[in-house]
């Protein structure tokens, strides 16, 4: 989560006490090259992030769609190098 924070990825609440209470939003404050790496990969090559992507838009924006995506390729990337494996493609679709 805390490398999702620096690269921007993760968005906070916009708030200002009691009354003032914004959309969240992500940081400007973010890894810039980092966040634009993230997007190009972000791009459903995949299928099983295809159809993820594919699933949400019917009731999401795509931006908010992307930058669940992006998390998504966080999570995968931290997971395997928390195991020390290769990446395998072996995603089937449910019939």
């Amino acid at each position: 989560r805390k490398y999702a924070v620096y690269v921007g990825v993760i968005p906070f609440e916009h708030t200002s006490g009691s009354s003032i209470k914004g959309p969240k939003r992500v940081s400007h404050i973010a890894h810039k090259e980092l966040k634009n790496e993230l997007n190009q990969a972000a791009m459903p090559h995949d299928s099983e992030l295809n159809a993820y992507a594919e699933r949400k838009l019917k009731d999401k924006a795509y931006p908010l769609v992307l930058n669940n995506v992006k998390f998504k390729l966080i999570l995968r990337m931290f997971a395997l190098v928390k195991r020390g494996v290769m990446y395998v493609d072996n995603y089937r679709k449910a019939a």
